[in-house]
């Protein structure tokens, strides 16, 4: 029977960020200090005082004495780190192994990663910083202009002929399938919007440590060399409650692309975006890419 099938897509599942920090020796860490974030927007500012150094002094963060000697080694320096940073609530569950302390927020969402000053070279700590686990929630992606398509549904194969029946194909064998693609062109192009998009494909942002300063973010080389980050996907029908997942088309592994952005003088701005769909080896193998239904009811089936 024929209908009209209007979808709502949501992206991203409730988890919580994980972030690595490796730092250095406490020799020249005296008034220097590093930057972390909170889902809600709450920024702290964690610095070291080796005795006798000052302070950071802004508007906006919260601050964060970590107590050292200049004869601390890295490890040392990681140790008395994670405890400062578990003192925070959101940073309860940091611990430091050798020189990298491991900071898992505590609420759920995407929020920057922690980094070093950008501004003065006699603040920065010289630490290096990277997002092992991107924060999100599972939201809907926003105003979709026109159709949403989800293609191919094509296995590959291997075509298997006989001797007796010379070049006539005789059966075809499964050899594996090509990754089924939902594409649409998204209306939101806030800069929020645009931010959460680029955090999908794995990149970060940076706040300088200024009262009035606003997130920058963009494309870049940072992420060469390192793997996209899988994102589920859901269309759930308008025409359905949300409790009623029974119809829900679930897109368990995901990678995210951003084909492109078009600005017009006369038209609504728009994002084009696409989520290629992997194998979710946690899954049945019967619909571990692709799955119709509700998956309460497949909890436990193999």
């Amino acid at each position: 029977m024929a209908e009209i099938q209007q979808k709502y897509v949501y992206v991203g599942e409730d988890k919580e960020q994980i972030a690595k920090i490796k730092t250095l020796a406490g020799t020249t860490l005296g008034g220097r200090f590093f930057m972390a974030y909170e889902p809600n927007g709450t920024k702290h500012a964690f610095w070291y005082n080796t005795g006798s150094s000052s302070a950071p002094t802004n508007v906006g963060y919260t601050l964060h004495e970590i107590d050292i000697l200049t004869t601390d080694s890295a490890s040392q320096v990681a140790t008395k780190t994670a405890t400062a940073m578990a003192l925070v609530t959101e940073y309860a569950g940091a611990t430091a192994s050798g020189d990298i302390v491991t900071v898992p927020n505590a609420t759920a969402g995407y929020c920057q990663a922690p980094h070093g000053e950008t501004g003065s070279s006699s603040t920065k700590t010289g630490f290096s910083f990277e997002v092992t686990e991107i924060g999100m929630l599972k939201e809907s992606i926003g105003c979709i202009q026109g159709d949403i398509e989800v293609s191919p549904f094509n296995y590959t194969t291997l075509e298997v002929k006989c001797h007796a029946t010379g070049s006539a194909i005789v059966q075809e064998l499964i050899t594996g399938y090509e990754n089924p693609t939902i594409s649409f062109t998204l209306q939101d192009t806030s800069k929020a919007k645009i931010q959460k998009l680029f955090a999908m494909l794995g990149g970060s942002s940076i706040t300088a440590y200024t009262a009035d300063a606003a997130p920058v973010f963009g494309f870049g080389t940072e992420l060469i060399g390192k793997a996209k980050p899988f994102i589920p996907v859901v269309l759930h029908p308008v025409n359905k409650s949300a409790n009623d997942k029974s119809e829900d088309w679930n897109m368990w592994k995901t990678n995210m692309s951003l084909e492109s952005f078009t600005f017009a003088a006369e038209d609504v701005a728009t994002c084009a975006v696409s989520f290629k769909a992997y194998a979710d080896d946690s899954k049945s193998k019967a619909h571990n890419v692709i799955m119709i239904g509700d998956p309460a009811h497949v909890v436990g089936v193999l």
